[in-house]
């Protein structure tokens, strides 16, 4: 049939950075439209410049039309910007050797989200996911010479709110927003580490394709791709049960990296992929509150020997299970799963994120019932039945499991400690090795970003929070339940006396999360009969503020990045109070034996730990 002929009507290489990519640049732009009464006075009627790929706050910010979010307070100022709608336009020539073909397509490879398009004054289609690329006929809507594209989005709080109400409400953590009635980012609504920033845009590439037949669609329902062999990567190391003899997994969650579509470039988000790898870690998990990731980060996990731990996009939520709701997320999982199964690195799949313990334990089951809906769907379909039929038929052979954490028996707890996988928020410090799951994939305890990060982000300046050496600024951003006592002020007074300035505040935060974590990991590593991963929460961040990441936004490393590279390497020995009385640990995750002697207290210890084993030697 010949190539495709195509026309990029965006930056070429969508998501790479300027060096990467050449080719033509489009003058799109964008303006409020519908009710404007939230807009103020200054960008009411106003035509702006825009960016593709971008978002509506990155196109607001370059047109000096709103502070950036990320710094001070400005978070506060810029939340009428998602209850507005938004209408991107583009006036452009259709290259002439798009013409003379049977079909001709308008692509796009993400829309954020719920968006309606036209070309030349006729409506072509609308789109309601961000997690699949969207192709539309247009061959008897194009022109020869000049054409007018436009794209109008709903205003993300709006929709999600009339959704709501619609098909009435369901439970999401927190006070937050409706999030669940979108298949858009969940954490863009607001998250316990992020802000309440939630985008619109055409956040990818955009293309005119002509082809003489019509082929598959990008939303694709055919056989899996063939998986690749890569010599660093056994695509099915990764075992839940214990007594694997595969490598214990060491890893982190990730997060969308930075708040907008221009934070996430290739050579950005290759340099959180390479610290992770740098610091001894073998798998990410990418987390069901963000987005899928695009599929040059794959070929980096590919690359580097990460396995990916890849969650469907639902967290901590109970989600509609309406006859429209189901035909987008099955149009997702078939889609994603297509896509990512050529990739030797994603090793396994999980329905979503606390959903099922939500469900179980945080009061959503009640409130289902207190409002007449108990016998209503919650998702529960999407993890039990729908998701693991489209693994198994795309992706035959990837494990899958249905939520993060679960309980593979019937009956039991979602996050009990005895079997399956467990989230480990309950135990700060010592009180780690109270217990021991067989797979641990969050835990963590929060510290500020970096000191120069802070300062960059002006929230070291102003009024210092009552009771406390924090700058209120910094304080604004603790988003964790619990607040500023949960997360510094009870556990920094058990470990140090009480801070005179910030600095030393700064400086006690940040060395409790790196003992913190060390503690867990290696009590986790030190029984690897029992317990088969860690995986720290989180890896990367989105902003500067308070969070449980170990490489702030700027991409400075915490004080606890260089604690997890200790506690990850292959090899390690240290003293561990285990049950009252100090052992000498030992762990050895190399292939090969390892014997020799340890200095301790004026003695010499010999041991002998086989491979992939660890030791515990009493020294009283």
């Amino acid at each position: 049939m010949g190539s495709p002929f195509s026309q990029p009507l965006s930056h070429p290489h969508a998501g790479f950075p300027a060096e990467f990519a050449a080719g033509p640049r489009y003058a799109w732009t964008v303006r409020a439209v519908g009710d404007l009464s939230p807009v103020p006075e200054p960008v009411r009627g106003r035509v702006i410049p825009a960016t593709v790929p971008g978002c509506i706050h990155t196109d607001l910010m370059d047109a000096g039309l709103i502070p950036d979010p990320a710094v001070g307070m400005n978070e506060r100022e810029v939340q009428w910007v998602s209850w507005t709608d938004w209408r991107y336009e583009l006036v452009f020539d259709a290259a002439p050797g798009l013409f003379g073909h049977h079909e001709i397509d308008l692509v796009f490879e993400c829309l954020d989200t719920v968006a309606r398009l036209e070309l030349n004054g006729q409506e072509i289609g609308e789109a309601q996911s961000e997690f699949i690329p969207h192709r539309f006929g247009v061959l008897g809507h194009l022109r020869p010479g000049e054409n007018r594209l436009a794209v109008t989005f709903t205003s993300p709080l709006r929709y999600i709110h009339e959704q709501a109400k619609k098909h009435g409400p369901l439970p999401v953590n927190g006070d937050w927003d409706p999030f669940c009635y979108i298949r858009k980012c969940a954490s863009n609504f607001q998250w316990d580490w992020g802000p309440k920033v939630a985008t619109c845009g055409i956040s990818s590439g955009v293309q005119l394709i002509a082809r003489p037949l019509r082929e598959s669609p990008l939303v694709s329902e055919g056989n899996a791709a063939t998986t690749r062999a890569h010599p660093s990567l056994d695509p099915l190391s990764f075992q839940l049960r214990a007594g694997s003899k595969s490598s214990f997994c060491l890893g982190a969650n990730w997060i969308p990296e930075g708040l907008w579509p221009r934070d996430r470039t290739y050579l950005r988000v290759r340099r959180r992929l390479e610290q992770a790898r740098a610091a001894g870690m073998n798998m990410i998990r990418i987390w069901g509150g963000g987005r899928y990731e695009p599929d040059w980060f794959y070929d980096t996990c590919d690359e580097l020997g990460l396995m990916v731990w890849q969650d469907f996009m639902f967290a901590c939520a109970c989600y509609p299970e309406h006859e429209e709701f189901r035909t987008l997320v099955e149009a997702e999982a078939r889609y994603q799963v297509a896509r990512l199964s050529r990739h030797p690195s994603v090793v396994l799949w999980c329905g979503g994120n606390e959903c099922e313990w939500a469900y179980d334990s945080w009061g959503f089951k009640e409130k289902l019932a207190e409002t007449g809906q108990g016998n209503r769907g919650w998702g529960q379909y999407y993890y039990r039945e729908l998701l693991p039929r489209i693994v198994e038929e795309l992706s035959p052979g990837t494990p899958y499991i249905p939520n993060s954490p679960f309980s593979p028996t019937p009956g039991r707890h979602p996050n009990d400690v005895s079997e399956g996988d467990r989230h480990t928020w309950d135990l700060i410090g010592d009180e780690f090795r109270s217990h021991l799951p067989r797979f641990c994939s969050e835990f963590g305890i929060q510290s500020p970003s970096c000191r120069q990060t802070l300062a960059e982000a002006g929230l070291l300046v102003g009024p210092v929070a009552p009771g406390t050496v924090v700058p209120a600024t910094l304080a604004a951003r603790q988003r964790g339940p619990g607040g500023m006592q949960r997360w510094y002020d009870e556990p920094l007074a058990r470990l140090f006396p009480a801070a005179t300035g910030f600095d030393e505040w700064l400086e006690q935060a940040h060395e409790m999360q790196a003992r913190h974590l060390y503690t867990a990991i290696v009590w986790l590593r030190a029984n690897p009969r029992v317990c088969s991963g860690a995986l720290i929460w989180q890896l990367n961040d989105a902003w500067p503020g308070l969070s449980w990441s170990l490489i702030d936004s700027a991409g400075r490393e915490k004080p606890a990045y260089e604690a997890v590279k200790r506690a990850f390497a292959p090899r390690l020995i240290d003293v561990f109070p285990i049950e009252g009385r100090d052992h000498l640990v030992i762990i050895n995750d190399t292939g090969e034996s390892w014997v020799g002697r340890h200095e301790v207290g004026g003695r010499s210890v010999p041991f002998d730990v086989g491979p992939r084993s660890a030791a515990r030697i009493p020294l009283v």
